[in-house]
């Protein structure tokens, strides 16, 4: 009949759209802002953004013994290449023993050195295997002289992660343990040092006596 025909014809029609929609490429997830990612951190405050770099590299996990019954992934060291924003030019490297607290980030011209531990985590914008964002306090900076890359480094933070975390669908049995995984990640590493503040020219002066002004670019 006429209804049933036309009944056919939407459902066909139905099926093609649906079929198209899920050939369409998903939407990249929108990052949050350079504001929201420090709030979320709960970046101190009188800090400037001096460095942008970004890590391609690895992470590695091992299948290891919790307790007689159980055995899980524990992540072991990251070790990942630095390159300048954008640009496939590394100018340093990055690497952890995750069994110690301290991230060590070194520049590879002038050898400066950031030792780095981590005080606070976010999952609120990453999703899947991706790493969390992390805020790191710089516990030892290293450098010859205070114009180098790192000199003035007092807190980072890692975000925009993508990948990192161990496979779920990797098994760690106990008849696996002692097996070794890696896992390609991505991050953006953000460097801040204290901002700089432009004292009053004179103090006794009530007109420009007020709060030192905070410099933040």
């Amino acid at each position: 009949t006429i209804m049933q025909l036309v009944a056919a014809l939407l459902l066909l029609v139905a099926s093609t759209v649906t079929q198209v929609l899920a050939q369409l490429p998903v939407p990249a997830p929108t990052r949050p802002s350079k504001a929201v990612v420090e709030e979320s951190l709960g970046l101190p405050a009188n800090l400037t953004r001096f460095r942008t770099l970004i890590a391609r590299g690895r992470t590695y996990y091992s299948c290891n013994l919790i307790n007689p019954d159980t055995a899980a992934w524990i992540p072991t060291t990251i070790s990942a290449p630095l390159y300048l924003t954008a640009r496939r030019i590394q100018v340093g490297t990055y690497n952890a023993n995750l069994s110690i607290p301290e991230h060590v980030w070194e520049h590879t011209a002038d050898g400066s050195q950031v030792f780095g531990a981590e005080i606070a985590t976010s999952v609120d914008h990453t999703s899947g295997n991706d790493l969390p964002y992390a805020l790191y306090n710089a516990t030892e900076v290293i450098a010859d002289s205070p114009t180098d890359y790192f000199a003035k480094t007092a807190f980072l933070i890692r975000t925009y992660t993508k990948n990192g975390r161990v496979n779920p669908r990797a098994r760690c049995d106990l008849d696996k343990v002692g097996r070794v995984r890696d896992q390609r990640f991505a991050a953006h590493y953000w460097f801040y040092r204290p901002a700089i503040t432009v004292q009053p020219t004179n103090p006794t002066d009530e007109t420009t006596a007020s709060e030192p002004e905070i410099i933040t670019a």
